[in-house]
C-alpha cells in the first residue's frame, strides 16, 4: 500500500494500481489497509481515465458505504479526501472544493484537529488555484494555528501560504513563509521530498519577484529544487522549474 501511494504521487499510475490491487487481495476485507486502498484507487482512476473514470470509481467506493454517508466513518472521510485530491488533480476545482468543504464541516470534535487541519491545507491550495487568495490565506492560517509548531504538516501550510503570497505579488511575505517552511523541512525529510523542493522553488521565485534575472542565490535554490524533483520522478514539476530557470538567465 505504501509503495503504491508513492507510485501514485510520482505518476507511475499502472504500477500504483497493480500494487494497490495486490494490497487489497493480501489483507482481510474491511481491514484498514483494504479500505484505504479502495478509496485511494479513486485518484488512480482519475489519473488513468479522467473525470468519467474518477466518477465511476467514486460511485463504486460509495456503494460499499452506509447510506447516508457519515463523515464520522473513517471510510467516508478517506473517500471524500481522496475524491477532493483527485478532482484537484483533474483541475475540477469547484468540485474539489465541494468535497473538501463537506469533509471539513463534518470534523468538529476536539480529536479531529490535526486531520481537519490537513484537509484545510488542501482546501486552501484549491482556493488559491481558483484565484480566491483572501479565502485561501484565511483557510491556511486557520490550519496553521491548529498544528504543532515546527512539524512537517505546519511546514505544508506555510508552503501554501507562500504560494498564495506569490500569487498576490506579496514577495516579502512569500519569502518569509517559504523560508520558514524550508527551515522546518530541511532537517526532517529526505532530500527528494517533493514539498522541500517546492519550498526551495517558491523561495527562489519570491526572492526574484518581478525581476527578469534571478540572483545567484535564487538560481541555486531553483537548481536544487530541479535536481530533487528529477530524482523523485516528478517530471512535470521539474519541467516547470527548468522553464523558470531558462527564462531568468
Amino acid at each position: 500500500h505504501t509503495l503504491a501511494v508513492i507510485e501514485r504521487d510520482i505518476g507511475e499510475v499502472a504500477a500504483a494500481r497493480r500494487h494497490f490491487e495486490a494490497a487489497i487481495a493480501a489483507v482481510p476485507e474491511g481491514s484498514e489497509i483494504h479500505e484505504a486502498s479502495l478509496c485511494v484507487l479513486v485518484r488512480v482512476a482519475a489519473a488513468e481515465g479522467g473525470a468519467a473514470a474518477e466518477q465511476a470509481a467514486a460511485e463504486q467506493a460509495l456503494a460499499r458505504l452506509p447510506d447516508p454517508a457519515d463523515v464520522r466513518d473513517a471510510r467516508v472521510r478517506c473517500l471524500l479526501f481522496e475524491r477532493g485530491r483527485a478532482l484537484e488533480d483533474l483541475g475540477l476545482l469547484r468540485a474539489a472544493q465541494a468535497s473538501l468543504t463537506t469533509l471539513q464541516a463534518g470534523l468538529t470534535g476536539p480529536q479531529d484537529g490535526i486531520e481537519r487541519a490537513e484537509i484545510t491545507i488542501v482546501l486552501g491550495r484549491v482556493l488559491g488555484a481558483l484565484g480566491e487568495l483572501v479565502a485561501a490565506a484565511a483557510e491556511l492560517e486557520r490550519a496553521l494555528a491548529a498544528l504543532p509548531p515546527d512539524s512537517v504538516v505546519s511546514a505544508d501550510a506555510m508552503l501554501e501560504l507562500g504560494e498564495v503570497a506569490l500569487a498576490d505579488g506579496r514577495f516579502a511575505d512569500a519569502v518569509a513563509w517559504s523560508s520558514q517552511a524550508l527551515a522546518i523541512y530541511a532537517p526532517l525529510v529526505e532530500p527528494e521530498h517533493a514539498p522541500l523542493a517546492r519550498a526551495r522553488f517558491a523561495l527562489a521565485r519570491a526572492r526574484t519577484g518581478e525581476a527578469t534575472r534571478a540572483t545567484p542565490e535564487a538560481r541555486a535554490l531553483a537548481e536544487q529544487a530541479l535536481a530533487a524533483l528529477r530524482a523523485g520522478g516528478r517530471t512535470s514539476e521539474a519541467e516547470a522549474v527548468a522553464a523558470w530557470l531558462a527564462g531568468r538567465g
